[in-house]
């Protein structure tokens, strides 16, 4: 300390951290602004490359040793060369397109998709808040049925049998679902299997397991 001038050194360092004048009040008055000092700073280099958006360790260390970047400490602790990141190894992860489509039934109601939509806001005039689609995967044809509850479906399923039937000439072989609980009972079951009719199962609110229908 030089009266009036003192000047504050980092004792890591050695650097000057910054410089005041004092006078006979004891008041200080600063020389120049004060810099925050960050030549000793201790952060590692997987912190760094956290901070500066997943930035490659090799640039990073450029920039510490070119001093390109303004902020950035002299050096680092922990500069290990291992630069595994697992959010990086994440974002770099992409979906696999599918090889080829999937097949389609090989003749008309081989197989029917079938979901439940609703409940609407406002009942209609009929009452009815849900509607049941039934969509032929050979070609892709949709019949649409309004219910008043989920447990209207095997009605609608029944109207729909007999009227795709009687049009096409043809059986149904497959009825596909989502396994809601409107599929699932035992009328529903033992109709079916008088019938001959298959069942098929998706995973519930997976649009990718039964895609026709949604």
């Amino acid at each position: 300390m030089e009266y009036p001038l003192h000047r504050w050194i980092n004792r890591q360092s050695g650097a000057t951290e910054f410089m005041a004048t004092m006078n006979s009040s004891n008041l200080a008055y600063l020389d120049w602004k004060p810099v925050h000092s960050i030549e000793s700073a201790n952060i590692s280099l997987a912190e760094l490359h956290t901070r500066l958006n997943h930035l490659p360790h090799s640039a990073i260390k450029c920039l510490i040793h070119s001093k390109a970047l303004a902020g950035l400490p002299d050096r680092v602790v922990n500069e290990s060369s291992d630069e595994f990141c697992e959010d990086c190894v994440n974002g770099k992860l992409t979906r696999a397109l599918h090889t080829r489509l999937a097949a389609r039934a090989e003749r008309l109601l081989a197989r029917i998709f079938s979901d439940v939509h609703g409940p609407l806001p406002v009942r209609s005039q009929c009452g009815h808040i849900y509607w049941v689609t039934f969509i032929n995967d050979h070609s892709r044809f949709p019949a649409v049925y309004f219910v008043a509850k989920k447990s209207d479906v095997f009605d609608a399923f029944r109207k729909y049998k007999a009227w795709s039937e009687n049009v096409t000439g043809y059986r149904i072989g497959t009825l596909h679902d989502d396994k809601g609980g409107e599929y699932i009972g035992k009328d529903f079951d033992d109709f079916l299997v008088g019938a001959g009719i298959q069942r098929e199962h998706s995973i519930r609110d997976t649009p990718q397991q039964n895609g026709v229908v949604e």
